[in-house]
């Protein structure tokens, strides 16, 4: 962080893309957590860094069936800060990933609405498919109730 101890914002970044290596190990798992949260602190003036730190984080968490619930909402205050901001790409991302949550929870009826906003959204035809499948996954859970 010497390259960038001038300026918070970059600091910011830095951590944010710490954290992401980190998250990788899930032994990591702790200092990844701390990562994300020093890149939160540090840039917030930058309410568009920290919807992309809040679904990283969110991502983290939502490996802890403990964590849900903060995974949720930080899900939550990610997608709708992107929405109001009109960025359909970071929105895409961050409603699949609540989407793939609201799997994990069983609530396939939020499942469904932010699987489908995801793919109403996605350009990519790869994670098109793949969303496509997990709403299929969805479809077939609801019918077994």
């Amino acid at each position: 962080l010497v390259l960038a101890q001038d300026n918070s914002y970059h600091q910011a970044q830095v951590w944010h893309s710490l954290g992401n290596l980190l998250s990788k190990n899930r032994q990591r798992d702790k200092e990844a957590e701390d990562a994300y949260r020093k890149s939160l602190v540090l840039a917030q003036d930058n309410s568009y860094h920290q919807a992309q730190v809040w679904h990283s984080l969110g991502n983290l968490l939502s490996k802890n069936r403990m964590r849900w619930p903060e995974a949720e909402e930080l899900y939550q205050k990610s997608y709708e800060f992107l929405r109001k901001s009109g960025d359909r790409r970071g929105m895409t991302m961050v409603a699949r990933s609540y989407g793939l949550l609201a799997i994990e929870q069983g609530d396939y009826d939020k499942a469904e609405k932010y699987l489908r906003i995801a793919l109403e959204n996605e350009r990519n035809d790869f994670y098109r498919d793949t969303i496509a499948a997990k709403l299929e996954e969805v479809a077939r859970k609801k019918a077994r109730r």
